[in-house]
């Protein structure tokens, strides 16, 4: 909803790169974009296709048995982005306008939940974002966010998109803007939106305690899945029926797993107190500011700087 229409691809592609570059054609570029919003993109005229579709198809939807009618109802809708939760996501961050719009702030009433998967959207309420969006960065008022999978760029410093170590940046998509949110949940104390160090140790302590499942003394794989599992989730009603979890199944924590174990004993296991190590490693590191606390843009950036796809889906995982 609010991709960068000054970089409109998600990667390297040197073609439009070098087209955009020259002043001419960028020019000519966004003056299409202005033209499209202005006459075809129009939220009206996409409510009367809309209503066209919906009266030639919904019997036929009804008695569809691999879908939700209930769900085709929501995605034709005229619902703001709020009311429909579970649906899709939008691509927002910490800070934008996207996240403000969901806690309560500008654009409109807030709800609980991520900011990648705490609001659906239906197709309606879908271009009126888009239309915002595209108008906002036409004005220079607002940027648009760059798009970035598996590594991609994305805006400013630090990591981002998908892999570890991959560039990126606060505006740069990656799995940690929904991850993020969850692990803030499950480490904190109260409601002040913020880790403090004492709260992270004390956290992480617990954790290695209850996961070591055999008393070893250290995590293996199948411990480390089962562990995050429980902390790192897909929201209800992602993926197939049943949907992703321990003991086989995928579920996003396993994606931090590799970086993990490079701490390990390279025998699939990490030891309690070389687990404890890292993750007061990786606190100092991801306190880019050095504040002693984190937050839900620090979580964010520093898991997306570590995962990357488990053994076995070196493409990446479903849906990504």
């Amino acid at each position: 909803m609010e991709a960068d229409i000054q970089q409109p691809n998600a990667g390297k592609q040197p073609l439009i790169e070098r087209l955009l570059a020259i002043p001419e054609f960028k020019e000519k570029y966004l003056g299409y974009i202005r033209g499209f919003i202005q006459k075809d993109f129009q939220p009206e005229r996409i409510r009367k296709n809309i209503n066209a579709v919906h009266a030639a198809i919904q019997e036929a939807v009804k008695e569809d048995q691999n879908g939700s009618y209930k769900d085709y109802l929501k995605s034709i809708s005229s619902d703001p982005l709020d009311k429909n939760e579970n649906q899709a996501f939008p691509f927002s961050l910490p800070g934008s306008p996207n996240e403000e719009r969901r806690r309560g702030g500008p654009g409109g009433p807030g709800g609980p939940g991520g900011p990648m998967f705490s609001s659906g959207f239906s197709l309606e309420s879908w271009v009126k974002g888009r239309v915002e969006s595209i108008q906002k960065q036409l004005s220079g008022e607002s940027k648009g966010i760059q798009m970035a999978m598996r590594g991609g760029p994305g805006r400013g410093p630090g990591p981002g998109g998908f892999g570890p170590g991959g560039p990126g940046g606060p505006e740069g998509f990656g799995p940690g803007i929904f991850l993020g949110p969850q692990l803030m949940s499950a480490m904190k104390k109260n409601n002040d939106k913020k880790i403090s160090k004492l709260e992270w140790s004390e956290q992480t302590s617990q954790w290695v305690t209850l996961w070591d499942k055999d008393g070893n003394q250290s995590l293996s794989r199948k411990e480390l899945s089962d562990g995050l599992a429980q902390i790192l989730r897909f929201p209800e009603g992602f993926g197939p029926p049943g949907g992703f979890g321990p003991p086989d199944g995928f579920s996003p924590g396993m994606m931090i797993i590799p970086a993990i174990l490079k701490s390990g004993d390279n025998q699939g296991e990490i030891g309690k107190s070389a687990f404890t190590k890292l993750w007061d490693e990786l606190f100092t590191k991801w306190d880019a500011n050095h504040s002693g606390d984190l937050d839900e843009k620090e979580l964010a950036e520093g898991l997306n700087g570590i995962i990357g796809p488990p053994p076995g889906m070196m493409d990446g995982p479903p849906g990504f």
